[in-house]
C-alpha cells in the first residue's frame, strides 16, 4: 500500500479556524520593536522629544535652525559706473590729512595765480571789470576764504606779520 503524508489541513470534521480579519482584530496590538541605534538621517534633523526639552529650557534658541548661514549682510547695489558718483565715492574714502594736503596744494595755486593777481590790483587801482572777469574774481576770492577757514589759517594775522 502506498503511503499518506500528513498534511495540516484539518479536514471536513475538525473545527472551523476564524477567518484572518477577526483573527487580527482579536489580537493583542503588536509592541514596537526595541530601537538599536538613532533613525537614519538624525544627525541633521531635530528630534521633537529633544526639541521639547530644549524649548522648556531655554526658548528663545528653539525656533533658531543651526544650519542657517551667514549673518553678514550682502551689498545689493553694484557700484555705479557713473563716473561722478565714483569721484564722489573717492572723496568720501580719503582721509583727513590727505584733505588737508589737497586744500593746501589748491590754496597755493589761488595765491600763485597770475591772472588773478592781475585782475584783484586792477580792481584796487579802481579800474571796472567786464561781468565775466568780475564773477570768475569773485568765484576765486570765495573759494580761497573757504579754505582759509577749512584749514583755519588766520589771514589778518599773516598780513600784520608782513
Amino acid at each position: 500500500m502506498t503511503r499518506l503524508k500528513k498534511t495540516r489541513k484539518n479536514g471536513p470534521l475538525a473545527q472551523r479556524s476564524a477567518p484572518k480579519e477577526e483573527r487580527q482584530r482579536d489580537a493583542e496590538p503588536k509592541r514596537p520593536h526595541k530601537t538599536k541605534g538613532r533613525a537614519p538621517g538624525s544627525r541633521h534633523s531635530i528630534d521633537p522629544r529633544m526639541a521639547a526639552q530644549a524649548g522648556q529650557s531655554s526658548g528663545t534658541h528653539a525656533n533658531q535652525d543651526p544650519r542657517k548661514g551667514s549673518k553678514k549682510p550682502v551689498p545689493l547695489n553694484l557700484p555705479s559706473k557713473d563716473p561722478a558718483v565714483a569721484e564722489v565715492r573717492k572723496q568720501e574714502i580719503q582721509p583727513v590729512e590727505d584733505l588737508n594736503e589737497a586744500m593746501l596744494d589748491e590754496l597755493q595755486s589761488l595765491e600763485e595765480n597770475e591772472v588773478l593777481q592781475d585782475l584783484l590790483d586792477q580792481i584796487e587801482n579802481g579800474e571796472t571789470l567786464d561781468a565775466d572777469d568780475q564773477a570768475w574774481v569773485d568765484k576765486k576770492l570765495n573759494r580761497y576764504q573757504e579754505l582759509v577757514a577749512a584749514l583755519g589759517i588766520d589771514v589778518d594775522a599773516e598780513d600784520e606779520d608782513e
